[in-house]
């Protein structure tokens, strides 16, 4: 009898680390999900801003006084010598942004999913202060 609730608690306590476990994961997956649609949206409005054409609006057609700060003085050969690494950047995600939303919030339903699943495992009381792993990860 002795050995059998030794074999128990010794279930129970794996148990409700399994619990802990899957909780901080769905923090951390819900987290990074919703960074990723973030992101994802980011890259979405940045394709559609590069595809609007402004060519043939002239200084005094938008409404807007132009001052010296709204003109570019630099010559257009300085963007194609790699000295604006940050265009580069930008350009390797083009056209991806709704998989890359669509991947955070695959991400943000695992991480949901992990989190409900969790409180099967381990006590709410011990589970809810685990909460400030969100603060932490993001």
């Amino acid at each position: 009898a002795l050995l059998n609730q030794r074999r128990a608690a010794k279930m129970q306590i794996e148990k409700w680390m399994w619990g802990v476990l899957m909780n901080v994961m769905g923090q951390i997956f819900i987290n990074l999900g919703t960074n990723v649609m973030k992101f994802g949206h980011t890259l979405i409005s940045q394709d559609k801003s590069s595809n609007l054409d402004f060519s043939d609006l002239e200084a005094g057609q938008t409404g807007q006084r132009l001052s010296a700060d709204d003109y570019d003085f630099d010559d257009e050969d300085n963007d194609r010598d790699g000295l604006n690494e940050s265009v580069g950047e930008s350009d390797r995600f083009r056209g991806q942004g709704k998989w890359v939303k669509r991947a955070g919030a695959v991400m943000f339903v695992i991480g949901g999913i992990l989190n409900f699943m969790s409180f099967g495992f381990a006590a709410q009381s011990l589970l809810a202060s685990l909460g400030s792993v969100q603060f932490v990860s993001n």
